[in-house]
């Protein structure tokens, strides 16, 4: 491995410059608020570019190493050229670590595919090559905000049934996080779905992250409507991590109408894409939500979760019944 180098830190800013594509949920301050613990990174560096090649931070909890902790996605982040024997020392060198704090498994939950598909597929190789063994792909869609969006027919017509009853759609400026939860809230207990997060864990991610959380509203007069809590991974990607509706406008689809308006406010500003989600829940397809997502021009990409025991660990006791728990988001402290 001429030129690269395998350094541990408890700090994951990158020790030289980042030549690799970076996502909020591995940088310092979102690791900070997933655990007071800390998490311990791992860089891969150049010494001959003097540049950081590659990334990946750890937290540990029950005897595993996971990445992430408590956020959407964790894992590695790479420069597109890495070479295959760089992200293989990395792979090693965690190996070790984790053998040598007496843990039973590593845990890696990738971004989606889309961010970056060569890469995905490339360090997905690597890790099965280093004995990382596939738990579950979800299925990840998002709409590539650099083409025309290819909508069908009724997400046609139902945003000109909501931009015919008059509804604005509007970035919510000094948002109230305690009325932007209940009605998230009100909206996953119509549909039976869990919020991990609290509201005083969404009013704290606000208050950390004043750039890169957004609300967007959809109001009928002064009525809510439909509302989505989006947070920006970087320059180029947003994620609506969580969008939610009032069930007496369910006619009108406002989250439709939400959704669209978001990819024109976040294409105007030189956003590239806009991650809606996964819909599958440990890799068991919601039909419905692939569905109203495909009808506004999404497209589907993979999102994968590995695992490598350790220890002599059977492989056998790995299954996608018993992954590692996740939640929505967690804010900074």
């Amino acid at each position: 491995m001429s030129g690269f180098q395998l350094l541990q830190s408890s700090d994951a800013e990158p020790p030289l410059p980042a030549r690799f594509e970076c996502y909020l949920f591995n940088e310092p301050r979102h690791l900070r608020g997933q655990s007071a613990a800390g998490a311990t990174t791992f860089f891969v560096v150049n010494s001959e570019t003097s540049t950081t090649e590659a990334r990946l931070s750890l937290f540990v909890r029950d005897s595993e190493a996971l990445s992430p902790l408590r956020a959407t996605f964790g894992g590695i982040e790479a420069a597109t050229d890495v070479p295959d024997e760089a992200l293989d020392a990395l792979l090693d060198g965690v190996e070790k670590w984790a053998i040598s704090q007496k843990l039973s498994a590593i845990r890696l939950t990738q971004w989606p595919f889309a961010y970056a598909p060569e890469l995905a597929i490339r360090i997905g190789h690597r890790l099965k090559a280093g004995g990382y063994h596939l738990i579950f792909t979800e299925k990840n869609q998002h709409l590539d905000l650099t083409r025309e969006l290819p909508l069908h027919d009724s997400a046609r017509r139902r945003f000109g049934k909501a931009e015919g009853a008059g509804f604005v759609f509007q970035l919510w400026e000094n948002p109230d996080w305690e009325t932007t939860h209940a009605f998230v809230q009100a909206a996953r207990t119509r549909k039976g779905l869990p919020l991990s997060l609290t509201a005083l864990e969404l009013r704290r991610l606000g208050e950390n992250f004043p750039e890169e959380l957004f609300v967007f509203t959809v109001r009928d007069g002064t009525t809510l409507a439909a509302l989505g809590v989006v947070i920006r991974l970087n320059a180029r990607i947003l994620y609506h991590f969580l969008p939610a509706d009032a069930g007496e406008y369910l006619s009108f689809s406002p989250t439709i109408f939400l959704n669209l308006n978001l990819a024109d406010w976040a294409r105007q500003r030189g956003y590239g894409l806009l991650d809606l989600g996964i819909s599958t829940h440990h890799g068991v397809p919601n039909e419905g939500l692939l569905r109203f997502k495909a009808n506004l021009g999404a497209e589907v990409s993979g999102k994968t979760s590995f695992i490598k025991p350790l220890e002599g660990r059977p492989a056998e006791l790995v299954s996608a019944s018993s992954p590692r728990p996740t939640s929505d988001l967690i804010p900074g402290k």
